[in-house]
């Protein structure tokens, strides 16, 4: 299968790219996703609605743990810094 060309796929349109546009400053931050098990290695399930709060109790106020599409599932997350130090 050949690439058909920019006006083919557009249908006789010129596409319409955005200027491209410097972002503020840059920034550093982590994120990470983890499934909450116990000590066998199996998902806690209901069980990790308490967890998650108990860990928001914890958590320093900048950071943030949210939950995701599985109750056992976690996003963490540091907050921004603007270098490594912080």
């Amino acid at each position: 299968m050949q690439a058909k060309p920019l006006d083919d796929q557009c249908h006789g349109r010129t596409p319409v790219v955005p200027a491209w546009r410097p972002g503020g400053a840059f920034t550093l931050g982590a994120e990470d996703e983890v499934l909450l098990v116990d000590e066998k290695g199996q998902l806690l399930g209901e069980a990790a609605r308490s967890a998650v709060a108990e860990l928001r109790e914890i958590v320093p106020a900048e950071a943030a743990i949210e939950g995701e599409i599985f109750v056992d599932e976690v996003e963490l997350q540091t907050p921004c810094a603007p270098t490594l130090r912080n």
